[in-house]
């Protein structure tokens, strides 16, 4: 039985003890226990601030992967709209303007 994850201290024990390489095993068993895994973090992480969930989830990463390997496994969200954008839903459709040559506003 897992327990649930309230709190920002409960995400960061989650992702501590997740193995990040799941997708790669060949034991259908592990996984799948990874996945499951994932999932209930991925869950878990729309519960709290966005900053915050990138920060501690990185961290791990961080800890756990070599260099060369970490930039596929961050996450990373796109940031809200610019002040400066008059007109969102013209940005591609994405709602924000971060160099994005299909808004000129």
């Amino acid at each position: 039985m897992t327990t649930e994850i309230n709190t920002l201290e409960d995400f960061e024990r989650a992702c501590k003890a997740h193995d990040l390489t799941y997708s790669y095993s060949d034991d259908g068993y592990y996984y799948r226990k990874g996945a499951d895994e994932y999932a209930r973090i991925e869950k878990a992480a729309a519960k709290f601030p966005r900053a915050d969930v990138e920060r501690i989830w990185n961290a791990v990463v961080d800890t756990k992967l070599v260099e060369s390997a970490r930039s596929q496994f961050y996450w990373r969200w796109p940031k809200p709209p610019y002040p400066f954008c008059r007109t969102p839903e013209k940005c591609a459709g994405k709602g924000y303007c971060p160099n994005d040559i299909a808004c000129n506003d």
